[in-house]
């Protein structure tokens, strides 16, 4: 999967609230370039954990979690533009929220996937990134 370029300045409006119009737009932007994107993201994540078919729905529940966290992300400095990747961020951000919609369903997960989402959770940025490459290479 191809994840787009993000122009960065839509991830400068994103990170900025003065405007509240532009910010609004820049996450319609956001909407529309990674949508899709962010469906196959999930699918993957799924995949990763060996769920080889997801709903619509579970899909998109996880998605509108996804857009929750950066939010979140965005307003408490946790995304500093420049440190690191954008799309490996947001990647880390899908598989979490894919794992914690799992583990709110009481479903069994895999002991490797809930080592995996302890590094990404519990380490400093750098550590929680090389944890997230592994996991990319064992796809």
């Amino acid at each position: 999967m191809n994840c787009p370029d993000t122009p960065n300045t839509v991830i400068d409006k994103l990170l900025d609230r003065n405007d509240r119009g532009i910010w609004e737009r820049s996450w319609k932007i956001f909407y529309e370039i990674y949508y899709t994107v962010m469906i196959a993201m999930v699918k993957n994540s799924f995949a990763k954990i060996g769920i080889n078919r997801v709903s619509d729905n579970d899909a998109n529940e996880v998605i509108s979690n996804v857009f929750v966290s950066l939010l979140d992300s965005f307003e408490n400095g946790k995304y500093i533009k420049g440190k690191y990747r954008f799309r490996g961020f947001l990647k880390r951000i899908v598989f979490c929220r894919t794992i914690d919609f799992i583990r709110a369903q009481n479903r069994k997960l895999p002991q490797e996937v809930k080592e995996t989402y302890d590094k990404i959770n519990t380490l400093d940025e750098e550590n929680a990134t090389e944890a997230f490459k592994e996991l990319e290479i064992s796809e």
